[in-house]
C-alpha cells in the first residue's frame, strides 16, 4: 500500500488518471484507475493497493514493493508465498526473475482476484497458485517449513489489517518459514505497533532487517538464521541482477538496518 497522491474524487477522475472500472464487495469499494501507461488499483481510501506499467507489468513501480522484493538479494528461493495479492505485482515481477519458481498468492476477497485477473494481466502460469482464503486462516494450516519466502502485505481500505502485528501471526510465519527462511513484510502502523511488532518478531527470528521508505512504507525482513548483511557483496549481487528488474537497488541495500533487542528496547 501506498499514499494516492493528487486525488480529486476517488469515485470518478483523480487529477492525471481515469475511474475505468468499479465494484464493491461485502469488504467494500474497489477501484481501477488508468494514468497513461500506469494502471492503478485503490480500494476506494487515500492509499494505492498496487500500480502496474501496463506495457511492462513485471516492473515493479511502488517503492514499498521494489524494497520488498530486495530482500532477493539475500535467498534464491524456489518456494515463496505471498499473503494479500492486491492487482498482483509482485507477483509479476517474482514469475519474471525466478525461472523455476513455484508461487502461492492468498487472497481473501474473491472481487480482488478478479479484478487482478481481467484488469491487471494477473498470469496464468503454471508455477502459480491463487489460493482464496483468508491469509491468517491459511498460515495456521499450511504445512510446517513448507515455504522458503513468505511476504506479507494484508491491508484494508482502513490500511494494515492488525493482525499481520499480531504474535500468533509471527509465531505462524516462522513455523511456516523452512531453513534460512525469509519474512517479509509492509509494516504501515502506529510507532507503538511499530515497537510491539519488532520485539515479537525478535522474538522468533534470528536476524531482523528493516528499510524506512520516504513514502513512510517499514519494511521488515526477517531470517530465520543468523545473517549478517555484506554492502559490498550486496552491491555486487545487485548490479548483476538489475537488468532483470528494470530499477535501482542501491536505494533499498542503503536503507537497511539491523535490529537487536538492544535496538529494539532503546
Amino acid at each position: 500500500m501506498q499514499p494516492l497522491l493528487k486525488i480529486k474524487d476517488i469515485t470518478s477522475h483523480i487529477r492525471y488518471g481515469k475511474n475505468v472500472f468499479k465494484t464493491e464487495d461485502d469488504f467494500g469499494p474497489i477501484h481501477v484507475f488508468d494514468r497513461k501507461d500506469k494502471r492503478m488499483l485503490t480500494f476506494g481510501s487515500i492509499y494505492e493497493q498496487s500500480c502496474i506499467s501496463k506495457s511492462r507489468p513485471h516492473v515493479l513501480l511502488h517503492q514499498y514493493t521494489q524494497a520488498m522484493i530486495t530482500v532477493l538479494l539475500f535467498t534464491d528461493p524456489k518456494k515463496v508465498t505471498m499473503l494479500g495479492l492486491g492487482g498482483g505485482a509482485l507477483a509479476h515481477c517474482l514469475l519474471h526473475s525466478i525461472p523455476d519458481i513455484e508461487l502461492k498468492a492468498v487472497e481473501l476477497r474473491p472481487a480482488v482476484i478478479k479484478v487482478a485477473t481481467d484488469y491487471f494481466f494477473l498470469p496464468q502460469d503454471k508455477r502459480f497458485e491463487v489460493i482464496q482464503r483468508d491469509a491468517f486462516e491459511y498460515l495456521t494450516q499450511k504445512a510446517t517449513a513448507s515455504t522458503q519466502l513468505l511476504f506479507s502485505d494484508v491491508y484494508l481500505s482502513s490500511g494494515m489489517d492488525i493482525r499481520q502485528a499480531s504474535k500468533v501471526f509471527v509465531k505462524q510465519c516462522r513455523r511456516v518459514l523452512s531453513d534460512k527462511g525469509w519474512l517479509v513484510c509492509n509494516l504501515a502502523a502506529t510507532k507503538g505497533v511499530k515497537h510491539t511488532f519488532i520485539e515479537t518478531v525478535l522474538e522468533s527470528f534470528d536476524t531482523l532487517y528493516i528499510a524506512t521508505l520516504s513514502t513512510g512504507n517499514i519494511i521488515l525482513y526477517a531470517c530465520t538464521e543468523n545473517y549478517d548483511l555484506n554492502t559490498k557483496a550486496l552491491a555486487v549481487k545487485a548490479s548483476a541482477i538489475e537488468a532483470v528488474f528494470e530499477f535501482t537497488l542501491e536505494p533499498y541495500i542503503s536503507r537497511l538496518t539491523r535490529f537487536s533487542w538492544v535496538s529494539a528496547t532503546s
